[in-house]
Formats: structure tokens, C-alpha cells, sequence
């Protein structure tokens, strides 16, 4: 099942202890301009296919962008 989760649902959920895997999906350059303070993985959404197995699955995973296209593409 996909879930929206705003920002603050996250940090506050990952202050309260729950295992959640921050995924960022956005390209290099977009992530220089913009980083992501909280503990993450990068993974451009191009390459997600051949990184697959850095995910874990039995971990909830958080999907961002800078829009929500691609976060949602990739969490389906």
C-alpha cells in the first residue's frame, strides 16, 4: 500500500523511534542544490532497477523528489 507522508509525519515518526529508510530519488545535480539533512540513500530513480538489493524490504521505505512524479513512479 502507498502512503502520503508529509516532512514532518517522517521526522516525527523516526524521532519516535520507527525504522523508516528515507529513499531520494532525485538526480546528483538536484541533490547538490538541494540535500536532504536526515540519514538517507540515494538512488536516482534511473538507476533504482540496478540497486534494487541496497533496499530493505522487511523496512518501510520513504520515497522523495522535488515534485512527487517520480517518488510516486517509484514507490508503485
Amino acid at each position: 500500500m502507498i502512503k502520503e507522508m508529509t516532512p514532518r509525519e517522517f521526522l516525527e515518526r523516526r524521532t519516535a523511534g520507527a525504522e523508516l529508510t528515507l529513499l531520494d530519488v532525485r538526480e546528483d545535480w538536484e541533490t547538490a542544490l538541494a540535500p536532504v539533512p536526515a540519514d538517507h540513500l540515494h538512488i536516482p530513480m534511473g538507476r533504482i532497477a540496478d540497486r534494487l538489493s541496497e533496499l530493505d524490504p522487511a523496512q518501510e521505505t520513504v520515497v522523495i523528489c522535488r515534485s512527487g512524479g517520480r517518488s510516486l513512479q517509484v514507490a508503485h
